[in-house]
């Protein structure tokens, strides 16, 4: 079995969000050569693969980087500072 962990720091509500938004996919049966879990530690998003095959880890990883880097990109401007000047 081949394993993969990535750790990834972000604000404690992006974390949220992405994980509640990537976790039903989790769930699904589409990859069945890999098993993932995503969850979060405060800013932390951790996700874990577990694949049968070097090919299978790759593309769960590949497909669940990409959906957590589009959560990002999209959070982005809700969760953004803005300074206003007095």
């Amino acid at each position: 079995m081949n394993l993969l962990e990535v750790t990834i720091n972000v604000p404690s509500e992006v974390a949220d969000v992405c994980c509640r938004s990537i976790e039903m996919e989790t769930k699904s049966d589409a990859l069945r050569r890999s098993e993932i879990t995503l969850d979060r530690d405060g800013n932390f998003m951790n996700l874990k693969i577990r694949a049968r095959d070097l090919t299978a880890l790759r593309g769960s990883m590949n497909t669940y980087l990409r959906w957590i880097a589009m959560c990002l990109n999209l959070t982005k401007t809700t969760f953004r500072k803005v300074d206003v000047a007095d």
